[in-house]
């Protein structure tokens, strides 16, 4: 994993599909045709420069209500630039790349995930920005040129060297634990999305998904890193409390992320500027189960729901496919726990933000 997928944001909307802008598809041995995107391709974004970003659409599997009423769920990885088709083919998409052989690569197959995000909702992923994914020589050439600009745009700013202290300290917190990865301190190694790359690199898979095979896919872009590398230490806390103001929020993290985990997450939450904030700092943190069985732990109040899940690290849906699928799913439609009036069970487990 060459960068830190720390935001990771799902936006919800009605359904609303690119549909003038997808290439054909076509089935392979490796890409069976009921794995396929219900829709895959590009969408422009310059015409006169020929960018475009690379989607993958799946429409919901069994939906409970109309099409034309189903939310859709948008998956936009972190990094910066790294690939939504890591979401999709290694986290919570309706298929998922294995191997039969753990430490390496061979016999790549396609095998259903049973907690994919797609069993109620519409499920989309864009990767972003421009230069990510699915990218070819044009475009790295443009993202360079605009790196350089980039570099002499922010050379009186001290974020690059903020950013560059973070990383450092990351570093020897690593090192000085012996940790396979920051992502999981449970894990022996780590998260292995090379297996989602190699196969997403393979002509017989591009075809299928209606990618040139010129493309070469990366995983995470060190040219996107390296143009947005002045963000990485600036704060998006005010996105979080305009959104929190004019709709709801689920904030989530896996227990044993050390890198971006719960400890981090409640350091800026209890900072935030948000009228509800002291009643949300007050409420209960309840226990969170799943067919009775723990699931990790749940903090609400009004529109604004955090939760810390029990047995996962960083790639969340990776570690808990039911759970993460349940707690998306139920908040969502709010229903049991995630309810509107409902904050949990009669057992209850307090913490202090």
């Amino acid at each position: 994993m060459a960068r830190s997928r720390s935001t990771t944001t799902s936006a919800f909307f009605f359904l609303c599909l690119y549909s003038s802008f997808y290439l054909t598809a076509s089935t392979t041995p490796l890409f069976p045709k009921d794995a396929l995107p219900t829709k895959s391709g590009y969408l422009p974004v310059n015409h006169a420069t020929g960018s475009a970003i690379f989607y993958a659409f799946y429409e919901a599997q069994t939906p409970t209500s109309p099409l034309s009423k189903t939310p859709l769920l948008i998956w936009l990885q972190g990094g910066p630039g790294c690939s939504s088709m890591i979401g999709n083919l290694f986290e919570l998409g309706p298929w998922r790349v294995v191997s039969s052989h753990m430490k390496n690569a061979h016999n790549l197959t396609l095998e259903r995930n049973p907690g994919s995000w797609n069993r109620l909702f519409g499920l989309l992923f864009l990767d972003n920005p421009i230069g990510t994914g699915f990218i070819n020589e044009r475009q790295k050439g443009e993202l360079e040129e605009a790196q350089r600009e980039a570099v002499e745009l922010v050379k009186m700013g001290n974020w690059s060297e903020a950013t560059n202290a973070r990383s450092k300290v990351l570093s020897r917190l690593q090192n000085m634990t012996g940790l396979a990865t920051l992502y999981d301190f449970t894990k022996k190694i780590p998260y292995q999305t090379e297996f989602a790359v190699r196969f997403l690199n393979i002509a017989e898979v591009k075809r299928a998904l209606g990618v040139n095979e010129s493309m070469v896919f990366e995983e995470c872009s060190d040219v996107v890193g390296d143009v947005l590398h002045e963000d990485v230490m600036k704060s998006v806390k005010y996105m979080v409390e305009f959104l929190v103001k004019n709709s709801k929020v689920l904030l989530y993290q896996g227990l044993y992320d050390l890198r971006d985990g719960v400890v981090s997450t409640e350091a800026w939450v209890k900072t935030m500027k948000w009228e509800g904030i002291e009643k949300f700092k007050m409420a209960d943190r309840v226990i969170w189960k799943v067919n009775g069985e723990l699931a990790g732990y749940l903090q609400k109040w009004g529109s604004l729901t955090n939760v810390v899940v029990s047995g996962a690290g960083h790639l969340l849906p990776a570690d808990q496919a039911l759970n993460s699928q349940a707690m998306t799913e139920d908040w969502v439609l709010e229903k049991g726990q995630f309810g509107g009036k409902q904050r949990g069970s009669s057992t209850k487990f307090r913490a202090t933000l």
